[in-house]
């Protein structure tokens, strides 16, 4: 009896040879032969499907860890042009000692705190500004100031050094701040008439000298002793005042 030629035909997914080159060029039509071949034991199927899942998780691992690599490299490089194409920060640094004061509360004389700001403004080679004076006190010692101004930045910072209370102006261009000096102005409130300035009061590290240690209060009923005893010593009858005390 003859056979038939779709008898005697072999599929191409059943030549185990073919499958297994197909499987390391190109494994998505390897595994479908793989699969689909009558002619492969069921172990070497799973065994193989399990390398080739393996294979492609640690290339896929693989590939990401030299993105991020790759990735890395180019910010530092990025980061050392940088550093490179700027040069150092100068620093001009100058102090006009002690500074009078009119009715207004603004610096008077020839030579202010203002009219140094415009000329260490003025030089080129000055990156960073830093003026330290004092004004003069009327009644109390001599108030203790500083500024500080970054060009690159652009921040200006006018420093209560004795508390370290810092009024804090961020955006302030040179452009800008030439422009408030040329007009006279004597105040940096107004700052954001000449540039775009944001304004921050910061009393965030301001020292404990100004504001003082916090009174002693009692854990149990939440008084504060001191202020009894100022209000006692402050009346004109301690001993008809009574307080009433709760407990916490």
């Amino acid at each position: 009896m003859k056979r038939t030629k779709t008898q005697t035909q072999k599929k191409w997914y059943d030549n185990q040879i073919l499958t297994n080159v197909l499987l390391l060029i190109f494994f998505p039509i390897g595994l479908y032969a793989l699969w689909k071949s009558n002619t492969i034991a069921k172990w070497w199927k799973i065994t193989a499907s399990i390398l080739i899942g393996i294979i492609v998780i640690g290339s896929l691992i693989e590939d990401d860890t030299i993105s991020e690599n790759s990735e890395k490299l180019t910010d530092e490089k990025q980061n050392f042009v940088l550093k490179t194409e700027l040069p150092e920060e100068k620093k001009c640094k100058s102090e006009l000692g002690v500074l009078k004061l009119d009715v207004n509360g603004h610096s008077v004389g020839k030579i202010t705190e203002m009219t140094e700001l415009k000329r260490m403004l003025k030089k080129e080679d000055c990156d960073i500004i830093e003026i330290i004076y004092e004004w003069k006190g009327s009644y109390r010692d001599n108030m203790p100031k500083k500024i500080i101004y970054n060009k690159r930045t652009g921040r200006l910072k006018d420093i209560f050094t004795r508390y370290n209370v810092i009024e804090d102006y961020k955006n302030v261009s040179p452009e800008g701040l030439m422009k408030f000096l040329d007009k006279g102005e004597k105040s940096f409130y107004l700052l954001s008439d000449y540039t775009d300035a944001e304004y921050d009061f910061n009393n965030r590290e301001m020292t404990i000298e100004s504001v003082g240690k916090q009174p002693y209060q009692n854990e149990l009923n939440g008084s504060v002793p001191i202020v009894k005893d100022y209000i006692k010593d402050n009346s004109k009858d301690a001993s008809s005042i009574r307080f009433i005390e709760g407990q916490r």
